[in-house]
């Protein structure tokens, strides 16, 4: 019955959007360790000592397990932007796109997190023309009307598409 059992986890599908609300529910399950330790997370009120906190998890909790995907698809480790980075051009590296339940957006490139109603309700983004270059920055879409999947660019300009890590 066990063998059955491990079958069946590896089967068990993990998407990027479910590593982004993963990720999402890290920094809220922090929100009153950071409170008590006056680390301010509230968007206006950010500091430094914040940044890095997610900074270090959104690296662990998801650009990591990104790399991993493309290193085993493609033998290759990507350069995948920083969280809370505004890049002016994407057309060279991989990025994790928002894809809205809404809206009449054509690409846009997870950027980060932020707080509107409630604790880290809104995904900020940059929005892509064809050619990968930003053409609109911070559109917001709730976290609650998005998916996220992995465009990965190969060396000659085709790009890939992954909605899962395993």
């Amino acid at each position: 019955m066990e063998n059955n059992e491990k079958n069946s986890e590896s089967d068990i599908k993990y998407t990027i959007t479910d590593a982004i609300i993963d990720f999402r529910s890290a920094i809220i399950t922090l929100i009153p360790i950071l409170d008590k330790t006056n680390i301010a997370w509230i968007d206006d009120e950010q500091n430094d000592d914040f940044a890095g906190i997610v900074e270090a998890l959104f690296k662990w909790m998801v650009n990591y397990k990104l790399e991993n995907l493309l290193e085993e698809k493609h033998g290759e480790v990507p350069h995948l932007p920083n969280y809370c980075y505004n890049y002016t051009d994407y057309s060279k590296m991989s990025y994790i796109e928002v894809i809205p339940n809404k809206g009449n957006y054509n690409n846009l490139a997870f950027v980060y997190l932020g707080s509107k109603e409630y604790a880290f309700d809104t995904v900020f983004c940059n929005e892509l023309d064809y050619d990968g270059k930003v053409i609109e920055r911070n559109i917001e879409i709730n976290i609650e009307e998005a998916s996220f999947r992995l465009v990965h660019h190969l060396p000659k300009g085709e790009l890939l598409y992954y909605t899962e890590l395993k």
